[in-house]
């Protein structure tokens, strides 16, 4: 069992420092440096540090996703199997919900795409819905189930999905583990091989990487070679944060120059400049220059 709190950020801006920024987080008080995840709120332009204000009264904005969250969701329409168009018709699979933000920012940015997500706890569910603005409807739908079962089911049914992205890690952050995200079970062969078997042709599958090794590099490498038994391509690429890696995977139908490091980089750069995403937020802060205000009664507990 884990705690889970819920801190708010409030961050100066380093020109104008009466304008602020505030970011939500959740996180294991255990281990404060490794966050499940965090979001930006939609701030008033009344309110400036000189303006005292209950940061809990404020709503996310869906428009923008964290710097460190950008490449978990490029890659998919870097190599083509979406497409950045707010009429795109597709079908996503997310597996992990944590605070929602990657598929929050899906859901908001293309609005015909079909979202399915799958998250083990039932009270990470509920703190998405109370603190980081997971709106449930038509287009985006959230089982709480694990992720395994849901995709065995989908075989069953003959679902095939756009793309995946597995986000799939532990509430508690053990020191002994080496490999924490993504969890044991999406390591196995048999596991992976019904993984490529609901994705389409041309779909990629992401997952986040989250690796305690002294040669995180090489480990993430190791963990590729595992799947490239059963996908035609992968990819390791870097994440803001030097233990995290995202590696994304795609069948034959997906011409394997897409994904060379190269082409994935300058199609990524090319996506974020279609959705206005190389913007101010590339630079990010220290967190000696922010407050952190926690959450009355957000502490809940979670497997």
């Amino acid at each position: 069992m884990a705690a889970l709190s819920i801190v708010d950020l409030a961050f100066r801006d380093p020109v104008d420092s009466s304008k602020v920024a505030i970011k939500r987080r959740m996180l294991n008080p255990d281990r404060e440096e490794i966050y499940v995840t965090e979001l930006q709120l939609a701030v008033p332009a009344n309110i400036t540090a000189t303006n005292p204000f209950d940061t809990s009264q404020l709503r996310p904005d869906y428009a923008k996703i964290e710097v460190g969250a950008r490449p978990l969701i490029a890659p998919p329409f870097a190599v083509g199997s979406l497409r950045p168009d707010a009429d795109a018709q597709s079908d996503v699979l997310v597996i992990g919900l944590g605070g929602s933000q990657v598929n929050n920012y899906l859901h908001y940015k293309f609005p015909k795409m079909n979202i399915t997500i799958a998250e083990l706890e039932a009270t990470v569910v509920e703190m998405a819905r109370k603190y980081f603005g997971l709106q449930e409807d038509k287009t985006q739908r959230v089982f709480v189930i694990n992720g395994l079962h849901l995709l065995q089911k989908a075989a069953k049914e003959g679902r095939k999905f756009d793309a995946i992205y597995i986000d799939a890690c532990p509430t508690r952050y053990p020191y002994d583990v080496e490999i924490m995200c993504p969890v044991p079970i999406f390591l196995e062969d048999n596991n992976i091989e019904l993984i490529r078997s609901v994705l389409k042709k041309t779909g990629s599958l992401v997952v986040k990487l989250l690796l305690f090794s002294l040669d995180v590099e090489e480990k993430a490498e190791k963990l590729a070679d595992t799947y490239r038994k059963h996908f035609a391509n992968c990819a390791i690429l870097d994440m803001l944060a030097p233990q995290n890696r995202v590696m994304v995977c795609g069948r034959e139908d997906v011409p394997k120059e897409r994904y060379e490091v190269a082409a994935l980089e300058a199609n990524t750069t090319k996506f974020y400049k279609s959705v206005g995403l190389m913007d101010e937020e590339c630079c990010h802060y220290g967190l000696n220059e922010c407050c952190i205000i926690y959450h009355k009664k957000a502490t809940a507990t979670a497997q």
